[in-house]
């Protein structure tokens, strides 16, 4: 196994690569010959594990917090940036169950400060949530273990068939803790 600060700095790694891929897959225009080229069209999907094996956790909690507070601190900042990209991004939140978060799914980037304003308020969100921990709401709401499949399936659905660049991340402790989730 790794060590705390092993697993810590791989934790800081995702985040900064969550943030890299956006910024990559929004890739602003590029000048060729003096004319602007469009942007390639991106699906990025954030899909957010939100079991009791992190919720229950206040260390872990913490750590996935911190990311995501970080990352809505990059996406504030990098607005100007992110506005030339052609993304869409949406934000699914699971456990024993998976569900689109409210208000934070199809998010059009292109020319739309709002949207990247939206998004980052998201990311804000969901950080808070983690550190809040595990609640009655919530656990109604998507459960406590730990159900990938259904993860993936539903943040699919915001990838369409046709997407030049679909980028689904996976954030999660990487504890299964199902009983009887796949």
């Amino acid at each position: 196994g790794r060590t705390r600060e092993q697993r810590s700095i791989a934790r800081r790694i995702v985040a900064a690569i969550a943030v890299a891929g956006l910024l990559v897959v929004s890739g602003g225009g590029s000048v060729v010959s003096g004319a602007e080229q469009a942007p390639d069209s991106s699906d990025v999907v954030l899909v957010l594990d939100y079991s009791a094996s992190i919720l229950n956790d206040a260390q872990n909690r913490a750590r996935f917090a911190g990311a995501l507070e970080r990352m809505d601190d990059r996406v504030d900042e990098l607005s100007p940036e992110l506005v030339k990209g052609d993304t869409t991004v949406s934000l699914v939140q699971f456990a024993s169950e998976a569900r689109d978060y409210e208000g934070c799914t199809d998010l059009q980037l292109l020319d739309n400060p709002e949207a990247v304003a939206t998004f980052a308020d998201c990311l804000r969100s969901l950080g808070e949530a983690y550190r809040n921990g595990l609640s009655p709401g919530l656990e109604d709401a998507i459960g406590i273990d730990t159900n990938y499949v259904e993860a993936m399936e539903q943040g699919a659905e915001h990838l369409p068939t046709d997407s030049v660049r679909p980028t689904m991340l996976l954030f999660t402790d990487g504890r299964h803790d199902g009983g009887g989730a796949p």
